[in-house]
């Protein structure tokens, strides 16, 4: 299942400032539409799976919860103890000039000589806490003339496939600033706009998701892939389609007339629950402002990661 039925080619790439409204505005409404039938299916196909009369805002997160059981069936193939090996193997296939000697791995978290990991491309910070979620992050503390590497913090449990596509992802913002050799870009290589670096990092997240890379590496037949890359590609669906609303509601709310209430059960309606009636719809005031006040821009560049790795790897077919 793709999630998405729209020719991704034709996605703009040159919104460089928040300010421009009206393009973030027609973007992301020629999202929201080229996904409608996918999404309309998709609420189709959960109805009937979970046995439900209609799909309702109280259902979204049990419904992402079941899918999310489904991603994590075989949790237990995917050993995070395997995770550095693995990268590396495929990135060598991918044609990428990594070796294991180019990774300094710490679990501390602490750097007693700086001059002893200059030798290195990346320093790899590898927690694993299950008392707290999973997470990654990469700084670019990398700089070509003064040798330093760039360094990727990660909190992991002791398996699952979302480890490998958080390492993966985090891996790819490292792909992206370390192949940044020109000087004059090196004054602006942590000048993008987080949605096009977020977007370059996805491709390499992509890879864990890959039906044929699965296949490759792991002992899942046929069905148990097709299970995984349908799960995925259906919680990306959720996550977009989330995202979608929320920055259209930030948008709209910037020169809005009417009650923001009205607005967001509008959008809901028309983005998230279809089936359900406007009249139907009803929402705190409470919530509304918390999500207009604490989502700033991040749904913008959730949505638009997307379409940058889907144009991209469209490109590179």
């Amino acid at each position: 299942m793709n999630y998405s039925n729209q020719n991704f080619e034709s996605t703009h790439l040159d919104i460089e400032y928040i300010e421009d409204f009206p393009k973030y505005f027609d973007e992301l409404n020629y999202f929201i539409k080229g996904t409608d039938n996918a999404y309309n299916n998709l609420l189709v196909e959960t109805c009937k799976e979970f046995n439900l009369d209609i799909f309702a805002p109280w259902q979204l997160q049990y419904a992402i919860h079941q899918y999310e059981n489904r991603l994590q069936k075989y949790n237990d193939k995917f050993l995070v103890s395997n995770i550095i090996p693995l990268l590396l193997k495929t990135f060598k296939d991918l044609g990428f000039d990594f070796k294991e000697d180019d990774i300094y791995v710490t679990t501390t978290g602490f750097i007693d000589n700086i001059s002893e990991v200059t030798k290195y491309k990346i320093i790899f910070y590898f927690n694993q806490d299950k008392g707290i979620k999973q997470y990654g992050r990469y700084y670019d503390i990398g700089n070509v003339d003064l040798k330093l590497p760039g360094k990727i913090e990660v909190n992991l449990w002791d398996k699952g496939i979302e480890s490998y596509g958080i390492v993966f992802h985090e891996f790819g913002h490292a792909i992206h600033f370390l192949n940044i050799t020109n000087y004059k870009y090196q004054l602006l290589r942590t000048n993008f706009p987080t949605y096009f670096s977020e977007g370059l990092a996805k491709i390499i997240e992509s890879v864990v998701f890959d039906s044929d890379w699965i296949h490759r590496n792991w002992d899942i037949d046929k069905n148990g892939v097709d299970e995984i890359i349908k799960a995925k590609a259906i919680l990306e669906l959720f996550t977009l389609r989330i995202n979608a609303f929320l920055a259209l509601f930030e948008i709209s709310s910037y020169d809005l007339k009417d009650s923001p209430v009205n607005l967001w059960k509008y959008l809901s309606k028309n983005i998230l629950y279809p089936q359900v009636d406007l009249k139907d719809l009803f929402i705190e005031q409470r919530a509304v402002l918390d999500n207009l006040f604490h989502n700033r821009y991040s749904a913008f560049d959730t949505v638009y990661a997307i379409l940058i790795r889907e144009h991209l790897k469209n490109f590179f077919k």
